[in-house]
């Protein structure tokens, strides 16, 4: 399916066909950087990008909500206008006219880029939860020369106090916890493929952080609410959580860099606090003085079939094309093939 407006990516694949042919795959996804939610959102806040609603229910915008892109819905929703909000009109889409019976509802002073109707839905994608941790000791940390010891065999862990950041190395983990000034450590430095961890709980207390030097993917079995800064803020690319159950709540004064996946929950950011990077939600709340940035992050692509550097002589039997492709911020709405600039499949 594809969205309006449509974005063709390009990637080129090096695996020779036959001799001096060369093999594209372009995917197709969103122009602007979008957030996708089930629900109607709840917006008191502002968002620096556009969101695609996938469900015909009311909207409303109040005074201080702030939509800087569009808003994409499906059906033709009438629209109301109260007091003077900066609104850059309806664009219709190529989906179904109906429903019709929801209404989205501008006051004064809020702002909208455009609303874009007859948008069709797409399915969220869904987020298993992690398998079970297989360590079994439980340790608490009380000082910074302190060591957890084994973390293969390690469940839970508790940083107390002043202990500082505690670098945790990929795995599949039970409850981890951080107080006062400590906090967590995620990834490698300097490296390209993602450290993978999986967690049941995760909690920050305090002035607790969790900092990512590389590129990682965190698992969570439940919920996730923070009271401390996660991510790297200069790198959102860096981060991407998925949450099996439950939602993330951003409360007071917290800053999150970082792709958020929680297909099943709630993505809550309250007064003051920021999310900078991309989400897919059940549903979406910002209150108070809160920001969404929203960042697109390109789809990655790869051929996976032939194998790279693989040759058949001319005349050469069909050939086989496959590949990968995701987009860790949206959907792929189609993957192409090019060969000398011809589309062949």
């Amino acid at each position: 399916m594809e969205r309006e407006p449509p974005l063709t990516m390009r990637a080129l694949m090096l695996a020779r066909i036959v001799p001096f042919v060369v093999a594209v795959c372009t995917v197709s996804a969103q122009t602007a950087p979008v957030a996708l939610v089930r629900h109607a959102p709840v917006i008191n806040g502002d968002i620096e990008g556009s969101i695609q609603q996938m469900l015909p229910e009311s909207v409303t915008l109040n005074g201080a909500a702030i939509v800087a892109g569009d808003l994409f819905m499906p059906g033709s929703p009438s629209v109301r206008l109260n007091g003077k909000p900066a609104f850059g009109g309806t664009l219709p889409g190529t989906g179904a006219t109906s429903p019709t019976n929801f209404t989205v509802t501008l006051n004064g002073g809020s702002r909208l880029g455009h609303l874009r109707t007859r948008t069709d839905a797409v399915e969220l994608p869904t987020v298993g939860p992690p398998s079970s941790p297989s360590g079994s000791r439980n340790v608490s940390i009380n000082r910074s020369s302190q060591s957890a010891g084994d973390f293969s065999t390690l469940r839970n862990l508790t940083l107390n106090g002043n202990t500082g950041q505690y670098s945790i190395p990929a795995g599949t983990y039970g409850d981890f916890t951080a107080n006062g000034n400590g906090g967590f450590t995620l990834g490698v430095a300097g490296a390209t493929q993602p450290a993978v961890y999986a967690f049941q709980h995760l909690t920050l207390n305090g002035n607790a952080q969790l900092e990512v030097i590389g590129p990682v993917v965190i698992t969570m079995a439940n919920g996730l609410s923070l009271n401390g800064r996660m991510g790297a803020d200069s790198h959102p690319e860096w981060l991407l959580l998925r949450l099996a159950t439950g939602g993330l709540t951003l409360n007071g004064n917290v800053t999150v860099a970082g792709y958020v996946a929680a297909p099943a929950g709630t993505v809550t950011i309250n007064g003051n606090s920021r999310l900078t990077g991309g989400v897919i939600s059940d549903r979406l709340v910002l209150n108070g003085a809160s920001t969404l940035q929203l960042i697109d992050l390109p789809p990655a692509i790869s051929l996976t079939t032939p194998a790279d550097g693989q040759i058949f002589s001319a005349p050469a039997a069909a050939i086989s094309l496959q590949a990968a492709a995701a987009d860790a911020d949206g959907l792929i709405a189609k993957v192409e093939f090019f060969a000398n600039g011809n589309k062949i499949g």
